[in-house]
């Protein structure tokens, strides 16, 4: 990587950075936590809406927990696919927060063709 593209990496995620902190600024306050509802278990939800879908929890598979992979949760065998569950919290909590993440993901140096979802289009 040449010096010219490590410097616009580098730039790139400074302003991603400064982005995000604006956000968080902006809508951490947004709501007193007396009002905001109580959070739920994210990972147990989704471990069984995965389980109805038919899919497997990796680490419910793997016996040996020292060889569990880093960056993945899920099986879906008869799909071939596996998935990593993320939770979106804090600075990604607001209204906007769909255009936001998209917009520091472009701004760190992702092109957003290979984002998905139909939360991302409102």
């Amino acid at each position: 990587m040449s010096l010219l593209d490590t410097l616009k990496r580098r730039y790139l995620e400074f302003r991603a950075r400064r982005k995000i902190a604006a956000y968080e600024r902006r809508y951490s306050k947004a709501r007193p936590w007396s009002e905001r509802p109580a959070p739920i278990d994210i990972e147990a939800a989704f471990d069984e809406f995965v389980q109805d879908l038919g899919g497997y929890k990796i680490s419910d598979l793997i016996e040996d927990k020292s060889a569990m992979p880093q960056n993945a949760d899920y099986l879906f065998r008869e799909q071939n696919v596996i998935a990593e569950l993320k939770t979106l919290s804090g600075i990604f909590a607001g209204p906007d927060a769909p255009k936001q993440l998209v917009k520091a993901y472009i701004d760190a140096g992702g092109t957003g063709s290979e984002l998905h979802g139909p939360a991302l289009e409102k």
